[in-house]
């Protein structure tokens, strides 16, 4: 996302409507921490393990397509998954790569109209995903706000501290 010529009211609206994408997705359950991907590292298992409705709500927000919510649904009812579970206190969908190369925005509307590079897909706490957007939006006040307040109409954010405290993990 090269911001270039757009205002501060489409910029903020634009990391408003990734909060509310980043709520949606945060509310797929999971058990267990580490990578989704295909390395064999990490551990998760969906709970109780069959991926459903949760799933349903991250398609309608048209961030993924069809096919590629049935290739992830599958996935993550795989033995592999299953087998690579950890427990955690909280653990969710994360992208864990919201790079702003990884987010299509139209500018007009001041929305996002993909998020891709799944590839790092983890489960885990929700501060992760906050914390990696805390280190380049905490010099932008409004647009980090904008976030936060997006996120706050679908769910409850982790805690400032808890992002802080996530962020020295990194």
């Amino acid at each position: 996302l090269v911001y270039g010529d757009l205002s501060a009211e489409t910029r903020e609206g634009i990391w408003m409507h990734l909060g509310e994408l980043m709520a949606t997705f945060h509310n797929i359950k999971m058990i267990g921490y580490g990578d989704v991907g295909f390395d064999g590292k990490g551990a998760h298992e969906r709970y109780p393990g069959v991926p459903s409705e949760d799933l349903d709500g991250f398609l309608k927000a048209e961030v993924v397509s069809l096919e590629e919510m049935k290739a992830l649904k599958s996935y993550l009812q795989s033995e592999k998954v299953i087998r690579m579970n950890r427990n955690v206190v909280e653990s969710v969908m994360i992208h864990a790569d919201l790079e702003m190369d990884n987010l299509f925005v139209d500018r007009k509307a001041a929305k996002i109209s993909a998020i891709i590079d799944w590839a790092d897909l983890q489960c885990g706490p929700r501060s992760e995903d906050f914390a990696r957007l805390y280190c380049r939006l905490h010099e932008d006040p409004k647009c980090w706000k904008a976030l936060l307040d997006g996120y706050s109409k679908l769910a409850t954010p982790p805690s400032i501290k808890e992002i802080e405290l996530r962020t020295v993990e990194l």
